[in-house]
């Protein structure tokens, strides 16, 4: 079928586009890694308090961003590679989505409440990266002149372990 040659050439485009464009991510992530790192080890000693804590954000940012790239590889190689399913410790998951969200959450003075969360069976970098999104999204579509609250649990059904995401944002 015609169509169906066309959804699969332009899905290879795509795929090939996202490689290039994640190649070309890494060169200056890498030297944001590698200069700070260096700062890091080189000269610790000599920066204030608060210097040190905005170099520390700026190499967690550096990881994450290396974390978002591999995630954004990974994703447009579903079609052609199984999933790393394995138990993922929603919580932990959620820690991390946080500490990530830090800035945004001290600019917006929101906040981010977790409750009990089951371990479930999942893809660790795309699970991440859908409570990135859920999560940020509702620090950034947040009322206007109204601190962001966001909630996050899990429950349990017969047969699933669901997880649970709530705020006070504008909705739909």
């Amino acid at each position: 079928n015609r169509t169906v040659t066309l959804l699969e050439r332009k899905t290879e485009e795509q795929q090939r586009f996202i490689h290039m464009l994640s190649h070309d991510l890494r060169e200056p992530l890498n030297s944001v890694n590698n200069f700070s790192s260096l700062l890091a080890d080189e000269h610790m000693g000599e920066l204030t308090p608060v210097a040190r804590r905005y170099l520390d954000f700026v190499r967690l940012g550096g990881r994450r961003m290396g974390r978002l790239i591999d995630n954004l590889v990974e994703f447009t190689q579903l079609d052609g590679h199984p999933l790393n399913i394995e138990p993922v410790e929603v919580a932990r998951l959620v820690e991390e989505v946080r500490d990530a969200l830090d800035l945004p959450l001290q600019r917006c003075q929101g906040r981010i409440e977790i409750g009990p969360l089951p371990v479930v069976m999942a893809d660790a970098g795309l699970l991440r990266l859908a409570l990135r999104h859920l999560l940020g999204n509702a620090l950034k579509f947040a009322r206007p002149g109204v601190p962001p609250v966001v909630r996050i649990g899990g429950s349990q059904d017969d047969t699933l372990d669901l997880i649970h995401v709530s705020d006070n944002g504008v909705g739909i």
